[in-house]
């Protein structure tokens, strides 16, 4: 298993499926940061998953539970497929318990969820 800065070609993110969640009130963008072994053949390794940061534990418990779900092109060293630590940085819009998009204070319109790789995905 090698780190992002030892490969040729880093893990590429190809398939992400969230679970559902319901957000903790008061939260209009939630963020979590994972860490898991993607293997050479592209699977997440759910066992390896950890929960680096989050501003919401229900957010970051169903991006845990749907890690066996995702799929990455491998990472590659000198052409070889290999397996690869990788740190996930995801964000989308918060919820509510009847599954709609929380609005945000300033226009207090609803969003759609926008996934991205760090804490500006939520920001317009």
């Amino acid at each position: 298993m090698y780190r992002d800065c030892a490969v040729s070609k880093v893990a590429k993110r190809q398939k992400l499926v969230e679970r559902e969640f319901v957000s903790e009130m008061g939260r209009t963008c939630v963020v979590a940061k994972l860490e898991f072994v993607v293997d050479a053949e592209g699977r997440p390794n759910p066992a390896s998953a950890r929960v680096l940061e989050t501003n919401s534990n229900t957010f970051a418990t169903a991006l845990i539970a749907s890690v066996e779900k995702w799929r990455f092109k491998p990472a590659e060293l000198d052409k070889q497929k290999v397996a690869q630590l990788v740190v996930l940085e995801h964000a989308t819009r918060a919820k509510d318990p009847l599954g709609r998009v929380v609005s945000t204070p300033r226009s207090g319109a609803p969003m759609p969820p926008r996934p991205g790789l760090n804490d500006l995905a939520c920001e317009q």
